[in-house]
């Protein structure tokens, strides 16, 4: 098909790994793993848990609004392009990090409430 999108395809086996990266970010700016030995069945259920966070209304996502670059961001709340995209970007995310909080800024995960989400975060 013309004109169809390629995702590149990065091996993270592969001896020019570094190369092949920064060129799929630098052309695409996204791409697909294999070689990575993360299980299936953890994908799986990775997937599972975000499409049931995303699913859930945006008041209750909404308690945990990102607070220090950790938590849910809604749609054009990001503006990353001002020129371009004033509005903001059309995307919704959740950003979390490692469970301890080791920097001086206290980036502490957020969760939603317990009994709302039927996905445990504990699989991260």
């Amino acid at each position: 098909m013309e004109g169809a999108l390629q995702v590149p395809i990065i091996d993270l086996s592969s001896i020019d790994l570094t190369d092949s990266l920064k060129k799929a970010c630098i052309e695409n700016g996204f791409f697909y793993l294999i070689n990575h030995e993360v299980e299936e069945d953890l994908i799986r259920r990775v997937f599972d848990g975000s499409r049931g966070f995303f699913d859930l209304s945006i008041g209750e996502k909404m308690k945990v609004l990102r607070k220090n670059h950790r938590g849910y961001t809604p749609f054009y709340d990001e503006k990353v392009d001002l020129v371009d995209n004033p509005k903001g970007d059309p995307k919704e995310s959740i950003y979390f990090g490692a469970p301890e909080d080791i920097s001086p800024y206290g980036n502490l995960n957020q969760w939603p409430p317990e009994g709302i989400y039927p996905y445990s975060f504990s699989i991260l």
